[in-house]
């Protein structure tokens, strides 16, 4: 268990820095717009508007598939009123049996913990896989720019 909650951890803190680099790359795309429209010697072409404007919507879409992996889900566990009416229901268990319980309890919270932390991950894959698009294509845009298109 404790190796998938760092695993979570980890992956909430790598959708933390997709959100905050795509809003930074968001942000530079839109001084950017904000600078070529006041006439100053940036020139933008349509294509690299055009080009500039899918960026900004794939940062954008990283963001919210980033925000996906941090959004509060519970986790399956033990309830307080569980563990509140065990001694009642369970005190005269055999040690077997109060084994067996525990395990399965264990099992349950582990299985629960890996299809959230692979939820969390298919997430995290497509929210990296936006911004690597949205990257590559600021490029490009950059590029019209220097050319003038």
């Amino acid at each position: 268990m404790r190796q998938h909650e760092a695993t979570r951890t980890s992956l909430d803190s790598r959708a933390l820095a997709v959100v905050t680099s795509s809003a930074a790359l968001s942000t530079l795309l839109l001084g950017l717009a904000t600078l070529a429209t006041r006439g100053t010697e940036i020139h933008l072409g349509m294509l690299a508007l055009g080009a500039l404007s899918i960026a900004l919507v794939l940062f954008g879409i990283a963001a919210v598939a980033a925000i996906g992996v941090v959004w509060p889900r519970e986790y399956l566990g033990p309830t307080v009123r569980s563990l509140r009416t065990a001694p009642d229901h369970y005190w005269t268990d055999s040690e077997p049996d109060a084994l067996r319980m525990i395990t399965h309890t264990r099992l349950t919270m582990l299985d629960a913990a890996k299809k959230l932390n692979s939820r969390k991950a298919d997430f995290l894959e497509v929210a990296v896989g936006l911004e690597v698009g949205g990257s590559a294509i600021l490029v490009v845009a950059a590029i019209l720019v220097l050319l003038r298109l």
